[in-house]
């Protein structure tokens, strides 16, 4: 007798609580409708403590997701507000799922489309004023709300590399290679009747119903070719840029070049990694490589002329010295770098010529060696004249011309020269 006693107590308990949650649920409905948000919040708190079954949870969820859907409308932290929506529709789908049923998680499947539409127009409102940081940011709440989308997570990381914070973008890219992320597939796409633009859908389904519904009109479907070559390339150039060379490094410029056959800019990135690490050898491999590809490129045979004259290979740099002249006579500085090759022949012609003795024979190698001499610094003056009426006013170019036309004997040149010179 007891025992009965007992179990009708629990029964009456349960029930009185069921009472209660569903009358907290029914205050919370009202308080949305009459716009008490306030009042809204705290019968969900209270109801909450109460839940006692699925269609109870469905319930709280989908009313939890209104109130929070109602604040963002009301512009209250939108952007917070409509995540926390969507993740209490996702509870309440969730839950509908697992009890087979379906009653709330429809009348919340339009609410769903119109909140991840209006987060997506923030997130794109701020992409598109310039708040490249906050527009990333909302893309990546809309991917973690979702990680089926993985365009949100893509469209993040665009945002991130536009704002310039390599540290903000990185791991985006690094987590769309890691899921193997391309982007391609088909965009479905409708016209918003209330806003007149283009609107994307998370599948056809979706867009068809919103088309149906008489709300979006002009359905269309786009191709979308392949993202992964410009992930690769741009984690690869980010990497690059930090200076680091190691076989992770290495591995992801080996993709990336893979990913982007025609691109030579990668390739440009990764020869400057290596001569900032001081493996000229390396670079000049990979330049040379890249002038296979790009025979005309008069800034990068420059390039192997400053390696070339570093490594004090006069030949090879005046070969690409005069190449570069061939291909831009105008280019900057490749005058001045070719004269400063032609001193450095002189002084070592010169070097040559002190180490000689006073007997016949070392008299007639002088004479010869100076007769070579002075041909290699008239060469010099040539192109350090050319450099100045391209620049005028390099004081460095016309102290070092300066001394070569007292070399040659042409005082008076050297003399009206050094007066230009402002020290």
């Amino acid at each position: 007798m007891k025992t009965k006693f007992v179990i009708m107590a629990s029964a009456l308990l349960f029930s009185a609580g069921s009472f209660a949650q569903k009358d907290q649920l029914k205050a919370a409905e009202k308080a949305v409708k009459s716009g008490d948000m306030a009042g809204a919040q705290n019968n969900l708190a209270q109801a909450e403590a109460l839940l006692a079954n699925d269609d109870d949870r469905a319930q709280f969820f989908y009313i939890k997701g209104n109130v929070y859907a109602e604040l963002a409308k009301r512009g209250v932290e939108s952007s917070k507000n409509y995540a926390e929506a969507l993740k209490s529709y996702q509870s309440l789908n969730e839950v509908e799922k697992k009890s087979g049923k379906s009653k709330y998680s429809k009348q919340a499947e339009a609410a769903q489309l119109v909140i991840t539409n209006a987060m997506k127009n923030d997130a794109y409102k701020d992409y598109a004023a310039g708040k490249y940081k906050e527009s990333s940011q909302k893309y990546y709440q809309l991917y973690q709300l979702d990680k089926t989308q993985t365009d949100y997570l893509f469209n993040a990381s665009s945002a991130a590399l536009n704002s310039n914070d390599n540290d903000l973008a990185l791991p985006l890219l690094m987590e769309l290679r890691q899921i193997n992320y391309t982007g391609e597939g088909t965009s479905y796409i409708a016209v918003s009747k209330l806003t007149g633009k283009e609107e994307g859908f998370i599948n056809k389904e979706s867009r068809d119903n919103a088309v149906k519904g008489g709300t979006y009109e002009k359905p269309t479907d786009e191709k979308n070719l392949s993202k992964r070559p410009g992930i690769l390339r741009s984690i690869a150039i980010i990497q690059m840029k930090k200076g680091v060379l190691n076989d992770e490094v290495k591995a992801i410029i080996a993709e990336a070049e893979a990913a982007n056959p025609t691109d030579t800019s990668i390739m440009l990135d990764e020869a400057a990694l290596y001569y900032t690490n001081k493996d000229e050898e390396t670079y000049k491999k990979i330049i040379s490589k890249i002038l296979e590809k790009d025979p005309s490129n008069a800034q990068l045979i420059f390039n192997m002329g400053v390696v070339s004259y570093k490594n004090k290979d006069f030949v090879s740099a005046e070969k690409f010295y005069n190449r570069v002249m061939e291909l831009k006579p105008d280019f900057p500085s490749v005058n001045f770098n070719m004269a400063a090759l032609k001193l450095d022949v002189s002084d070592k012609l010169l070097n040559q010529m002190n180490q000689l003795g006073n007997s016949a024979a070392d008299n007639k190698k002088y004479d010869e060696l100076k007769k070579q001499r002075d041909a290699v610094l008239a060469e010099s003056v040539a192109y350090l004249e050319k450099h100045l009426k391209q620049d005028p006013n390099d004081n460095e170019a016309k102290r070092s011309l300066v001394s070569v036309y007292n070399a040659l004997d042409m005082l008076d040149k050297a003399k009206a020269l050094k007066a230009t010179i402002k020290e």
